[in-house]
């Protein structure tokens, strides 16, 4: 009795276990399975949402859109700025809103963050309950996160479970009367099954199938031994479509599409569907989707090309480096934006054109007069004088074209934005540009209604000397007018003059390198046309923004918005921590 109840045992709970798991496993595939519908339907209203105007500010308008789909649907809608500061949420109100937490470090933001979209299945203690977010960055890199209660799979297993337990209990019931009756039987072929299993189990490699008298063991036997080599064989071919799968996805910066030999989609990413502007599905041919005519002519020259490499390939506008590799039968199609790389290389060629003629000027000026003066010895005095002073001047106008070139150079190279540790005292800082400019020939007036400013020195003294020096060299009038408005976190920094009034169809070019205006407004000296182009720089530095208007007193108007950037200060020992703004 004690070996037959040791047999059932073999038989029996092995079996059930494989039951329990296989109803353990179907239930995973079964919750797997809502989990990914949830997470696709979260995906089409994350591209619906997207269409949506998304601003780095919070919009009274936009929340009350996004609360609405949240009281239809129950969906969580958030959008996060790169800092990881949030702008919206359709379960808070504003005033809740300005509490939260930074999200930079939330599983889905960062992976968005970094990879550009990401999802997580965790505690929310926000609305007190287990959500599945889903986060993707949009093309102005703020991140629109989605999340949505997991009560839907919970209903999904809940349904499932109702369903298969009356089975699960047939099923058990029926194992075991089968089990009672090959317990009797399969005493003895039982050890020698167990030993097999034992060494299947563990892993060797050697598995040794003893041959059975009995012909049921005999072909159980040998259904195992199939089994098991079958496995081996799935195993090695995983391995090797995970090799395939890696070698693909190493390249996910780029646009990547995957196809077979007669053109049908294997594997493709979304920057694909992006620069061909289709939509692609997997197994149909990728010439039959794409309706754009541009597209397929693109693709079409790819594929009946027997190149590997093409170094420029355009549509609509933009440029594509591609690159093509043969995947045993597959054609692996690797996609690269060079648009940016194309205008740079334009604006370069520019730029050293620009700085090549700016350079040329001053420096022929300079070459002729000194040759002037070596070859003709019996050049007057009052001539040899008046030849030195352009010399001179050249060379100072020379001086302060590389001064400034090696500014923009510095304010291109530096960070997106600032952090400014101290203030810089407004009072003593307009005494030092009064003495500075006191025998300049005009009236400098400064106005202002704060004393200091979170801006550094250096910038805040560049910008106003481009300004006031514009203003010198141009302006007719006596008179030049600086002014600071200080209000929260924003400076306005304004200088006015007294015309003449710069042409309203150049004022869109004022700030560009190099551009001046009209030699009729420069009376005495020209400057090196990079002055107003630093001064955009800098208020681009500090999230700003520069421009012109036209004044009362029929003069010029620069003004130059700057968000101040405080460095905060290290916290004392004890002291509470200070939520971020």
């Amino acid at each position: 009795m004690k070996s037959f109840l040791k047999y059932f045992a073999i038989i029996y709970i092995p079996i059930v276990l494989v039951l329990l798991w296989v109803f353990s496993y179907s239930a995973g595939r079964m919750m797997e399975s809502g989990k990914n519908e949830l997470l696709s339907e979260m995906r089409n209203m994350w591209q619906i949402l997207a269409q949506y105007e998304n601003s780095y500010h919070f919009s009274p308008a936009a929340h009350r859109r996004v609360q609405r789909i949240s009281a239809k649907t129950t969906l969580r809608v958030t959008l996060i700025r790169p800092d990881g500061k949030v702008v919206d949420d359709s379960y808070l109100n504003p005033g809740g809103i300005l509490k939260m937490e930074n999200h930079s470090t939330r599983p889905e933001v960062a992976a968005a963050m970094l990879r550009g979209k990401g999802h997580s299945i965790r505690f929310s203690h926000t609305v007190k309950q287990e959500m599945m977010y889903y986060a993707e960055r949009l093309p102005n890199n703020l991140v629109l996160r989605l999340a949505y209660p997991m009560t839907y799979v919970k209903q999904i297993q809940a349904a499932w479970r109702n369903h298969v337990v009356l089975s699960l209990i047939f099923l058990l019931i029926a194992t075991g009367l089968i089990s009672l009756y090959l317990a009797k039987r399969l005493a003895y072929p039982l050890r020698q099954l167990d030993e097999i299993v034992r060494q299947v189990e563990s892993g060797e490699e050697d598995v040794h199938f003893p041959a059975f008298d009995d012909p049921t063991m005999s072909r159980i036997s040998g259904l195992i031994y199939r089994i098991y080599h079958s496995m081996l064989r799935n195993q090695k071919k995983v391995m090797d479509e995970r090799a395939r799968l890696k070698q693909i996805l190493s390249t996910m910066e780029e646009s990547i599409i995957l196809l077979d030999g007669e053109n049908r989609v294997i594997l493709f990413n979304q920057n694909v569907e992006k620069h061909l502007g289709a939509r692609l599905n997997r197994g149909e041919n990728v010439l039959d989707r794409i309706s754009d005519m541009e597209s397929l002519s693109l693709i079409r020259n790819i594929l009946q090309s027997d190149e590997k490499y093409f170094p420029r390939l355009s549509r609509g506008g933009r440029f594509f480096e591609v690159y093509v590799r043969e995947i045993k039968s597959d054609t692996l199609i690797v996609i690269h934006d060079i648009t940016e790389r194309g205008r740079y290389d334009v604006f370069k060629s520019e730029l050293i054109g620009n700085i090549t003629h700016e350079l040329k000027t001053p420096m022929a000026s300079i070459m002729g007069y000194a040759e002037t003066l070596v070859e003709n010895r019996e050049i007057a005095r009052e001539d040899a004088d008046r030849f030195h002073r352009i010399i001179l001047n050249q060379t100072r106008r020379l001086n302060d074209l590389i001064g400034d070139l090696l500014e923009l150079h510095r304010l291109e190279n530096t960070g997106q934005t600032v952090k400014v540790p101290e203030p810089v005292n407004w009072d003593d800082f307009a005494g030092e540009l009064a003495a500075r400019y006191r025998e300049c020939g005009k009236k400098l007036r400064f106005n202002e209604n704060d004393t200091s400013v979170f801006i550094r020195r250096e910038h805040l003294e560049s910008v106003l000397t481009n300004l006031i020096d514009n203003a010198l060299k141009y302006s007719s009038g006596e008179t030049v007018e600086i002014e600071l408005n200080h209000s929260d976190e924003t400076v306005i920094l304004s200088v006015s003059d007294e015309g003449p009034v710069i042409p309203l169809g150049q004022r869109s070019r004022i700030f560009e390198r190099f551009y001046t205006v009209s030699r009729s407004r420069n009376r005495e000296r020209s400057g090196t046309g990079l002055g107003l182009s630093i001064v955009k720089h800098i208020a681009t530095l500090y999230r700003g923004s520069v421009s012109l208007s036209e004044n009362s007193r029929g003069g010029n108007t620069f003004t130059v918005v700057l968000v101040e950037e405080k460095e905060p200060l290290p916290r004392r020992r004890g002291a509470p921590e200070v939520p971020p703004r």
